[in-house]
């Protein structure tokens, strides 16, 4: 919208409405992408009040949103056969130092971990991303390692026999190897096939 403002006359509720519909849905991200260079080029040369031990801190979380019933068109489900609204799911990667939403995304899936591999692609090698319960898996951790991303996954008690004899020390760092159950195994090889290749 290219009109000076302030303006004598305001804009009808009408016209603002008209023109909200022909926006992309990508200028969101256009416009959180300029705030965070704006944010960056006014914070202080080395960045280091937003910074956690000398590394950036983010925070990975994911909401089911109630959507308009038009979504269905898009391929949004409803979450249930008696429910009228559309369901997707929202996720979102924080800085936490700064509190500006760094990548976000609303998906027509309910799949978080998806989500949150795809918000890797906006992370550098030495970014600490923290998540919550249900986010781990051997896949998670494996991409994040191929990044040099540090990730710090929350999660339930009883999920990995190691872990709960840390938390039970009185150790404060140990290096742990975890093996995948026979059950995560197959469910590994049936997302992650072998692969025959001619070596040249």
């Amino acid at each position: 919208m290219k009109f000076p403002l302030p303006q004598k006359k305001p804009i009808s509720a009408s016209s603002f409405s008209d023109a909200r519909k022909k926006l992309d849905e990508n200028i969101f991200k256009v416009l959180n992408q300029r705030i965070i260079a704006a944010h960056d080029t006014l914070a202080e040369p080395d960045n280091q009040s937003q910074r956690w031990l000398n590394h950036r801190l983010f925070a990975v979380d994911g909401s089911k949103l109630n959507l308009p019933r038009e979504l269905i068109d898009h391929h949004y489900r409803t979450p249930s056969k008696d429910a009228y609204y559309p369901q997707g799911l929202l996720s979102c990667l924080y800085q936490l130092k700064s509190k500006i939403p760094y990548d976000f995304d609303l998906v027509n899936h309910g799949n978080e971990r998806q989500c949150a591999l795809a918000h890797l692609k906006t992370l550098t090698t030495g970014d600490v991303v923290v998540y919550d319960r249900g986010y781990f898996s051997y896949a998670m951790l494996y991409y994040h390692m191929q990044m040099g991303v540090h990730p710090v996954f929350r999660l339930q008690k009883n999920t990995f026999k190691a872990i709960d004899d840390f938390r039970n020390s009185t150790q404060t760092d140990q290096i742990i190897t975890l093996l995948p159950t026979k059950e995560t195994q197959r469910d590994i090889r049936k997302q992650y096939p072998d692969i025959q290749f001619k070596a040249l």
